[in-house]
């Protein structure tokens, strides 16, 4: 069961890097919450300081009242919260039976302090996704630009 969940979080961009001994130690603060269909696992505007990967269902992102996008068994919402301000920036409901793993930031600062070798790969894979995250928003913001310009014409 342990090696499930170890393969399950590796394909994870923040646990990817990890040796065995380091995930050994990141599932004892990985916990598995459910959420039944409907409900919401935090709304926009709210604080928070929990990072989320699906195990089972689904989740629509909404903000400002407008679905941003829905996440899937495997994917992820919230990792912004183990290092930034802990205000939510969108609200995330599950569209049906859920399960999920949470991280929190208290743990996951807790590993920083504790576990430097750790730490280091998990704030490293951060940096990468959000550095992914940036270039693919800052093309889409160029793309939408461009269109205008045209549009324009």
């Amino acid at each position: 069961l342990m090696e499930q969940k170890i393969a399950f979080l590796r394909r994870n961009f923040l646990f990817r890097d990890l040796s065995f001994q380091e995930m050994a130690r990141v599932l004892k603060v990985v916990h598995e919450v459910s959420y039944r269909e409907g409900e919401t696992i935090f709304a926009e505007g709210e604080t928070g300081d929990d990072f989320f990967i699906v195990v089972s269902g689904h989740v629509s992102v909404a903000a400002g009242g407008k679905i941003l996008t829905e996440v899937d068994p495997g994917g992820h919402f919230g990792e912004l919260a183990l290092v930034l301000s802990p205000v939510r920036s969108a609200t995330v409901t599950a569209k049906d039976r859920l399960r999920l793993l949470r991280f929190s930031r208290r743990d996951f600062e807790a590993l920083v302090r504790e576990e430097p070798v750790l730490a280091n790969k998990l704030l490293v894979c951060m940096l990468q996704n959000v550095g992914t995250r940036v270039r693919e928003l800052s093309r889409d913001y160029t793309n939408v630009l461009k269109e205008n310009e045209r549009q324009k014409r």
